[in-house]
């Protein structure tokens, strides 16, 4: 038993000698450099050997070596990218404020005007501001026995918001 293990090394180091010529060919088409494609082919097999008892056997050596190879090369090139030093005053005034906020103050907004009494609401409506009368957030605060009469007579068949209680009070 002691000399299988031998036999898969020696076996394992064969098939890798088989296939370095194949691996310089992908690593020159990759690189098109031959330095570049020597130093490619170098780690491939560094990290092959390193790897050695991740390979099973029985399986596609120079399959598992081109993987390795690509994802080397990619490596590379990741470690290469340039970076550009960015000014702290240049990337201020190029980023934008979150914009989650208003459309989740809006959703809480809707979700509150819809569980409103029907006239509550059209209250609401009608002290929207371009009327004649100042919007409702610049008006004095009204209680809610001063706000059922103005209500009530600015009623009109035609709205639907004109059923229910007001309970309505201006801060």
């Amino acid at each position: 038993m002691a000399a299988e293990p031998r036999n898969d090394v020696h076996d394992f180091h064969e098939q890798l000698k088989a296939i370095l010529p194949r691996l310089r060919i992908y690593a020159l088409s990759l690189t098109r450099d031959r330095d570049a494609a020597d130093d490619l082919v170098h780690d491939t097999v560094i990290k092959a050997l390193t790897g050695r008892h991740s390979f099973q056997p029985g399986t596609n050596l120079a399959a598992w070596l081109f993987r390795i190879q690509r994802n080397e090369f990619i490596s590379g090139l990741r470690r290469q990218r340039p970076s550009v030093p960015v000014d702290t005053a240049i990337a201020e005034s190029l980023s934008q404020p979150a914009h989650q906020d208003s459309g989740l103050i809006m959703r809480e907004f809707l979700t509150a005007f819809a569980k409103l009494v029907p006239t509550q609401r059209e209250a609401l409506l009608k002290a929207r501001p371009g009327r004649n009368r100042p919007p409702a957030s610049t008006q004095p605060a009204r209680t809610i026995a001063r706000l059922r009469p103005a209500t009530r007579r600015q009623q009109s068949p035609e709205h639907p918001f004109q059923e229910g209680r007001s309970g309505v009070v201006w801060s």
